[in-house]
């Protein structure tokens, strides 16, 4: 089938070339053949040399070990969900005589948005997927800017969405006067925001640290679990969108309440993650071939600057590994922790633990960024270099100063037609050319990217966000030439 169109796209290109002295008739007889052209597979996604990998068009994955990852549109913010495959269902009651595995298994990356207005996208989605209410087992919350926690609130405050365990940094926002933190605090003491030289909110004093990262944040100051949350949220001390969270968390109880509400680091005593989690639970789910692997922050959470780059620095990041596919999730974290990363990673352990397939680009692409975490060295050896990267992105970050997504990043990751983003894609541009709204509005194209991938092989597909059915992604063959790839061969 291939060599006939192959055939059929030469014939058609030779047709065109002998239409000379076009009349009438000519013209329209030549766009039927382009039609013809494009229906026969011009458009579809191209098999891209700078891959390597082998890439297919005709593959049919067992559906039953199909995992799907979302990266969800939710205007400026992070929004990502992990379905399981479904051979990892279980049952949501086994005392009963039905004994059909009906629950798949769901983790829930952040929830954005940066705005009021987008604060229900995460959930809108969510309910296109599954029927009302939602069961999430797992989520992950990166760090608590507005951008990736604003949606999740929202939906531990109803009732459609129900979530069963959560994990976090540690890292809270407390008011002023509360824990030490008054007007006098310095930022030699503590990471501390102020205005107008009043202290607004306080998130950990410094201590001295041995081991070369840099200042620590005090133990005593994050949260390690429920009772600390609860604790410090009865005695008033939470400030701002972290009191809003932590109220939701606690006050939540339909469809279900969180059970588990656990920090989580890369080693120690808070390293327990979803699979730990899961072992725990003793449901049945079969997590064979499936791994989860906490590599950041540090246990001992550390100082990056002020207070953006610090809450920043410190997102939780961790590996998937679904047979031979890995994904890397890093939250918004930036230049320095990127570096110290790999510091604490060490050659060569860092060629395996971020050499992945597809990367979440951290911090919806900023220009904050560390080049040699994005760029393999000359000798092969070091970081990042993921075939396929996607970036959840809105609006705001690409229409303010904020410049979402930085050209330089997308240079490093080998270009735009490896890049993916929520709001733009493939679009090769300088920001010197959009001087004006209206110019940025041009490129806008809405959209959930979707990654599948049996262990095998995985592909990416964008679904429109505005009119697109999530439940129906559509084929490789069906899909665009800039709207998606061919099925890729995993590491």
């Amino acid at each position: 089938m291939e060599d006939l169109r192959i055939v059929r796209t030469v014939e058609c290109a030779r047709r065109q070339r002998r239409a000379v002295g076009f009349s009438a008739v000519t013209v329209v007889m030549s766009l039927l053949l382009v039609g013809l052209c494009v229906r026969d597979g011009v458009g579809r996604p191209p098999e891209y040399k700078s891959f390597g990998r082998r890439q297919r068009i005709d593959y049919n994955p067992d559906q039953d070990d199909l995992m799907r990852i979302w990266v969800v549109y939710v205007g400026q913010g992070d929004g990502l969900l992990i379905q399981l495959p479904s051979r990892c269902n279980y049952d949501t009651d086994p005392t009963d005589d039905n004994t059909n595995r009906t629950e798949r298994v769901d983790i829930l990356i952040d929830g954005g948005s940066h705005s009021t207005g987008n604060r229900t996208l995460m959930q809108d989605f969510l309910l296109r997927l599954y029927q009302e209410p939602v069961t999430i087992e797992h989520a992950v919350i990166t760090h608590h800017d507005a951008d990736h926690v604003r949606g999740l609130i929202h939906m531990l405050s109803g009732d459609s969405v129900g979530v069963d365990s959560i994990y976090h940094n540690g890292l809270a926002s407390y008011r002023r006067n509360k824990r030490g933190f008054r007007n006098s605090t310095t930022a030699k003491e503590a990471v501390r925001s102020t205005s107008g030289g009043q202290l607004t909110r306080g998130m950990a004093f410094l201590e001295d640290a041995d081991d070369g990262h840099g200042k620590k944040l005090r133990d005593t100051d994050l949260i390690a679990g429920m009772d600390d949350l609860e604790e410090r949220f009865n005695n008033d001390e939470f400030q701002g969108i972290y009191e809003d969270l932590a109220a939701a968390v606690i006050d939540k109880q339909n469809p279900m309440e969180v059970r588990l509400f656990q920090r989580c680091a890369e080693s120690g005593s808070f390293d327990s993650f979803i699979g730990e989690r899961e072992e725990a639970l003793d449901r049945g789910v079969d997590l064979s071939g499936i791994e989860f692997e906490l590599l950041w922050p540090l246990p001992r959470a550390r100082k990056y600057g002020g207070w953006s780059e610090t809450i920043n620095g410190n997102s939780v990041t961790f590996r998937l590994d679904y047979g031979e596919f890995s994904m890397l999730f890093t939250g918004d974290m930036n230049e320095r922790s990127e570096e110290k990363l790999i510091e604490h990673l060490g050659d060569p352990v860092s060629s395996e633990a971020l050499d992945v397939d597809v990367m979440k680009v951290p911090h919806h692409g900023s220009w904050h960024a560390y080049e040699p975490f994005f760029r393999r060295r000359a000798d092969g050896g070091g970081y990042v270099r993921p075939v396929l990267s996607v970036a959840s992105m809105g609006k705001t970050g690409f229409t303010t100063s904020w410049r979402h997504p930085s050209t330089e990043v997308i240079r490093w990751l080998g270009g735009s037609h490896r890049v993916y983003h929520t709001l733009i894609h493939e679009k090769r541009f300088r920001w010197s050319d959009l001087q004006t709204r209206a110019d940025r509005e041009r490129m806008h194209e809405i959209s959930h990217i979707l990654i599948e991938t049996d262990g095998e092989w995985f592909r990416l597909v964008e679904v429109s966000a505005l009119d697109g059915d999530p439940a129906d992604p559509g084929t490789v063959r069906d899909t665009r030439r800039s709207h998606g790839t061919r099925w890729i061969s995993a590491n």
